[in-house]
């Protein structure tokens, strides 16, 4: 409901809560959620992040029980939208959605949740949120193809392969690893928000890969492409022969093809690996009693 909102009257929307009831406004029409409304998009969101996790767990994408996936979600407790976190400590194969922290996205205080996410984790989330107010979900992670592709000194995605054409133009190279963005507010942290611009991708010089999306499941599906054209690319290197690029007509047809049905392809994607979920464990979305 929230996108549809946001799609029909407009991004500048602002929002009131009142009588635990929320209210979204474009200066013209104002449209009330209810309670059980904002419990229940909470809840959408919470499943959503909670299956981004599993999976990558699954595609051996994360990396101890650091690196993380957030998405914006209404709460009964704010004004805005908070954000929900990945506690410090959980695997990712084992979360659940009623495990996730959820934080206020300005000063990354906890308002639902007992367990807190790491500093670091939320810091850099919250600084591209800021910078970036079309952005409703935020991924992180040290993928080892993409990983190793951020260590060269030439760290740009070639148009080898139609993975990689989904990513012409829509990729910053941040070169200049600056420090762990391990305050609540840093200026890494709002360096990185501003260095993404109005690109989907950011791949961190020396350290790993940012994707950013109006969904948790775009988001999903670029980061997981990304990687994927990353393997394509580091693989072709190990041959030690050169690479047979595409021409740029065909390679830019590639990008507007993917580019115009991306949230098609993204929600069959990541309904696809949410059914194969389920099916190992039919109870991790089950909902129980969340502490709001």
């Amino acid at each position: 409901m929230l996108q549809k909102l946001v799609s029909k009257y407009g991004k500048k929307l602002f929002i009131q809560t009142f009588n635990h009831a929320r209210f979204f406004s474009n200066g013209k029409q104002v449209l009330k959620l209810s309670k059980e409304e904002i419990l229940a998009k909470n809840w959408e969101r919470r499943c959503e992040l909670a299956t981004a996790y599993r999976a990558f767990a699954k595609l051996n994408m994360n990396e101890g029980v650091c690196n993380h996936l957030t998405t914006k979600a209404p709460s009964l407790h704010c004004d805005e939208d908070i954000i929900l976190i990945i506690p410090y400590g959980v695997y990712w194969s084992e979360v659940t959605p009623q495990c996730l922290a959820g934080i206020d996205k300005d000063n990354g205080n906890l308002i639902e949740g007992s367990d807190k996410p790491e500093l670091t984790a939320h810091s850099i989330h919250r600084g591209i949120y800021r910078h970036r107010p079309d952005v409703n979900a935020i991924m992180h992670t040290h993928s080892e193809y993409a990983a190793a592709l951020s260590v060269l000194d030439d760290m740009e995605i070639k148009p080898i392969h139609q993975n990689s054409c989904r990513f012409i133009g829509n990729v910053m190279y941040d070169k200049n690893y600056g420090a762990i963005a391990a305050d609540g507010e840093n200026d890494e942290a709002d360096r990185l928000g501003k260095m993404i611009g109005d690109k989907d991708i950011l791949l961190m010089g020396n350290h790993g890969t940012t994707s950013v999306g109006s969904t948790v499941a775009l988001a999903f599906d670029l980061h997981y492409y990304f990687e994927i054209a990353a393997k394509a690319q580091i693989m072709a290197y190990q041959t030690g022969k050169p690479f047979r690029t595409l021409g740029p007509d065909v390679a830019l047809s590639i990008y507007n093809y993917m580019r115009k049905d991306c949230h098609y392809y993204a929600n069959a994607h990541f309904s696809g690996i949410q059914k194969a979920l389920m099916r190992e464990d039919p109870t991790f979305l089950k909902q129980t009693r969340v502490h709001h």
